[in-house]
């Protein structure tokens, strides 16, 4: 030990800024993959939870006509699965609200609670097996008025109270609360609120996620007869295999790669935050090998002191093999420190995981363990070879000024250039598609537009618009089922002699489209009464069906007998993650089908219009007043992307901040080494320019070959990720020859000192070194 410390103290005599340096790599290297990690493990550990997490299955469509999966079923068709699949053994139906508004009155005591919310059917116990802290789970999900609530959610609404026996009110709806369970982890599907009984509908509606038990092994031919005539009916069998483009797939993907593989595919963003700390990591210790070898020839004449007392040449390879260990450890308690303060920091909202010590100790212990392990492994190099020659032999030049060694020093510097253009390239195309999708015209005004949402049926929100722009507070008003990316309604039907699988609903009022500027097709806009069902489809709706003008003015069958209208253009109703698809603006006589209200504002003394708009709704809810903007809302659609963005630009900016401290000690490496050789040459005439050149032209034509490498595979990264989105942003070639650049303007500035300094040192006082 002693002989470990006293040599660890001679590596930081030899160079402070050496060890600088290296302490300040490995700590940041070290910060954000404690981070990276946490947050991939959250990732890979999704819907994990369950006691049969392996064998639950969630029910898809998937149309090959336009590759568009649909990830809802209708109440009929998973009795039928299960009836005529042995393999599944149970089932579940979910339908889902993000929020609803419950009225608790306990010991005379009022209070309004929002809270996640979900209907279920009898298979929730038997799929999920969540676990009972109190209470009877018996017929919960079998008759209408029983509850099912969260630990969590208990408590928020009723304290320490019991809350068995307790009811909640919403709407027209009254809850007993039979049971409590355990609060499901943030990484899961099923949120942590209210779960009650699911009541019966027609059969057409295809609103509920559908969830299935399957034996072990048996994927393979559930999904064969799931897709067989004895589901779909020989004649829909027999359409299928006659216009396979058209056909219809059931698929059963596993749960617990939904998260991953499924619909916004955050594989790739996870695989990618994993390769960025994996890169961080090696970039980190590469340096450390670069300055271990660099300080090499001002260690030389210790070391061999050590052998000429007799001290074994292992245990001198141990001791300085060691030091790494003791940078690593000094260097993971600084980090522990700095990712206790990053959770507070504005960068780490752009993770879902909690990145909190306390709830992920294994996890940071194993890593550290890991971390000092490799410590071990990566600091056996540099000792091996400060312990392998003479002093004579080394200050000739031994193997580091050798091919071989030349070879391997300029591939790590390859190697930590390519990461920084890579990710430099693969940032930018980020943000840039970032930018497109934020600004895309989406069909619609969505811009100064704002909009209120009420649940409760009994408020009459035609009546609140109607007040808002007599008094002046908005322009105008429509209402709507829901918004812009969460429409979360959808028919199947037959018409025309043809079965219309699966395009969504969107109830509106009759100045829907001229509120948001929309432009009709063919035939007629919504008349202002309401005396039945009106429908009008979209120019997708029409292609995909491949039906033409002549239906305008037939009857559709909706929820009742419905009168087509006409045909208005394509709008984009989801994020840019998904095509336009087929689509249908209903309008219906009954006020319960609209729960939003959009209000245009002027934008003239906004904040004096807000507070009109509060206090005219004081006036007919007494829900909290929550005004939300509809552009800043449809951003968040794009919430996963921007945060992709933010991170993998830090950690490139980190990377290449890292990557430039390793290029400092290949300048450093080079100075010591060259240093006769500049002395001679300043004598003999040169200036510092051609001093200059000297240093550096090594390193500008690794940078070129890590140009030629890095444009490759940044474009594969690129298209790769950009593959999930329907609608795609250009990737310009400035942007990976601006990298290239901009890689070159930090080199040149990070070497320019050491380089500096050593063109004008006094060459009598380099030879007498020497």
């Amino acid at each position: 030990m002693k002989l470990i410390i006293n040599n660890f103290k001679q590596f930081v005599k030899s160079s402070k800024a050496v060890f600088f340096f290296n302490i300040a790599g490995f700590t940041v290297a070290f910060t954000a993959f404690f981070v990276i990690a946490i947050q991939v493990y959250y990732d890979f550990s999704f819907n994990k939870n369950f006691e049969h997490s392996n064998e639950i299955h969630q029910f898809i469509r998937y149309h090959h006509a336009n590759g568009s999966s649909f990830w809802t079923i209708n109440q009929v068709l998973p009795e039928e699965i299960k009836d005529k699949i042995p393999e599944v053994k149970a089932y579940c139906l979910l339908q889902q609200t993000n929020r609803m508004e419950v009225t608790a009155e306990v010991d005379g005591e009022r209070s309004v609670h929002t809270t996640w919310y979900a209907q279920a059917t009898q298979g929730f116990f038997d799929v999920f097996t969540p676990e009972i802290i109190s209470g009877s789970i018996e017929k919960i999900f079998d008759v209408q008025g029983k509850a099912l609530i969260s630990e969590e959610t208990a408590k928020q609404i009723f304290g320490d109270r019991n809350p068995l026996g307790q009811t909640l009110q919403s709407g027209q709806s009254t809850f007993t609360i039979a049971a409590v369970y355990k609060d499901f982890p943030e990484n899961c599907t099923l949120r942590n609120g209210i779960f009650s009984y699911m009541f019966p509908n027609n059969p057409s509606n295809w609103n509920y996620q559908g969830y299935f038990l399957i034996e072990p092994g048996s994927i393979d031919s559930v999904m064969e007869k799931l897709n067989s005539a004895d589901i779909w009916g020989e004649e829909m069998f027999r359409k299928f295999s006659e216009n396979p483009e058209e056909k219809i797939e059931y698929q059963l993907p596993a749960l617990k790669n939904i998260y991953l593989y499924g619909y916004n595919k955050r594989i790739n963003t996870t695989l990618s935050l994993l390769a960025i700390g994996i890169i961080l990591l090696l970039i980190a210790f590469i340096n450390y090998t670069n300055f271990a070898i660099s300080m090499a020839p001002a260690r030389i004449r210790n070391v061999n002191i050590h052998k000429i007392f007799g001290i074994d040449p292992m245990r001198l390879r141990l001791a300085i093999a060691a030091e790494a260990v003791l940078f690593t450890l000094f260097s993971l308690a600084l980090s522990l420190v700095c990712l206790h303060y990053f959770k507070g920091s504005g960068l780490a909202s752009n993770f879902v995981a909690d990145l909190s010590i306390e709830n992920n100790r294994q996890l940071i212990t194993v890593i550290s363990a890991s971390i000092l392990c490799l410590s071990l492994i990566i600091g056996i190099y540099p000792a091996i070879y400060t312990t392998s020659f003479n002093e004579a032999f080394a200050m000739k030049g031994s193997f580091f000024l050798s091919p071989k060694g030349v070879i391997l020093r300029n591939s790590l510097i390859l190697f930590q250039f390519t990461a920084s253009i890579a990710l430099i390239c693969i940032s930018g195309m980020i943000k840039m598609q970032n930018d497109y999708m934020q600004n895309y015209s989406w069909g619609f005004q969505k811009e100064n537009i704002a909009y209120l949402h009420e649940g409760n049926p009994s408020i009459d929100l035609e009546l609140l618009g109607d007040e808002l722009k007599q008094n002046g507070s908005v322009i105008d008003y429509t209402l709507s089922w829901n918004l812009p990316g969460r429409i979360g309604m959808s028919w199947s039907r037959n018409f025309e002699g043809k079965y219309i699988d699966y395009f969504h609903i969107w109830p509106v009022t009759p100045n829907f489209f001229d509120f948001f500027g929309v432009k009709m097709v063919a035939g007629d806009n919504f008349p202002e009464e309401r005396d039945r069902e009106k429908i009008i489809f979209n120019q997708e709706f029409m292609r995909v069906n491949d039906f033409t003008e002549d239906i305008i003015g037939k009857e559709f069958e909706g929820f009742s007998p419905s009168n087509i209208l006409g045909v208005v253009e394509n709008i984009n109703f989801e994020s840019l993650h998904e095509p336009i698809k087929p689509m249908a603006f209903v309008v219906f006589p009954e006020k319960s089908n609209y729960q939003y209200l959009y209000l245009k504002l002027s934008g003239n003394d906004l904040p004096a219009n807000i507070t009109r708009i509060e206090q005219t709704w004081k006036k007919f809810s007494y829900r909290p007043f929550n005004l939300r903007f509809l552009d800043t809302t449809m951003d968040n659609l794009y919430k996963n992307e921007i945060n992709t963005g933010n991170l993998i630009s830090a950690f490139g900016l980190i990377s290449v901040l890292i990557a430039m401290m390793g290029v400092y000690g290949l300048v450093l490496f080079n100075t010591r080494y060259k240093t006769k050789e500049i002395a001679i040459r300043k004598i003999n005439g040169a200036d510092e320019g051609e001093i200059l050149q000297l240093l550096n032209r090594n390193m500008l034509r690794l940078l070129l070959v890590s140009f030629v490498v890095a444009v490759p595979v940044s474009l594969l990264v690129i298209n790769n990720w950009m593959d999930r989105f329907a609608y795609k942003a250009q990737i310009p070639w400035w942007l990976f020859v601006g990298s290239g650049l901009l890689v070159l303007l930090i080199s040149v500035v990070t070497v320019s000192w050491q380089s500096y300094r050593a063109a004008i040192a006094n060459p009598v006082d380099s030879l007498k070194t020497e």
